[in-house]
């Protein structure tokens, strides 16, 4: 049995920074059409925007914009409250954590696991 088998369901991907990655960064959506492909209200995409949550791009006279990037973190916060009970400062938190993460596989080349331990 490979140890990629023995790997529990829970387990990291580590294709993390692949998946970052082949989102655009560019802003392109309006604020009402995020909320319609994320199938939430337009004051909860406010809301993780107010909270810090999601920092979509804009100026103070210009419409925000979102990104793919954005569309996702929105989802995964989503996930994160409604479907596991994550209150919004443990999502602050994870999704530093996840953030910290991406940084340093990118620093690393995006390696997969440990070559040296």
């Amino acid at each position: 049995m490979s140890s990629s088998s023995r790997r529990p369901p829970y387990a990291w991907s580590w294709t993390t920074v692949d998946i970052e990655m082949s989102l655009s960064r560019e802003p392109r959506y309006a604020l009402t059409e995020v909320a319609v492909r994320c199938d939430v209200h337009p004051k909860t995409v406010r809301q993780y925007e107010e909270l810090g949550l999601v920092a979509p791009v804009g100026e103070t006279r210009s419409p925000v914009r979102f990104s793919d990037q954005d569309i996702d973190r929105i989802l995964r916060i989503r996930r994160l409250v409604e479907d596991l009970g994550v209150n919004f400062a443990g999502v602050e938190v994870i999704l530093h954590l996840r953030d910290q993460l991406i940084h340093l596989q990118r620093a690393h080349g995006g390696e997969t696991r440990g070559s040296g331990r």
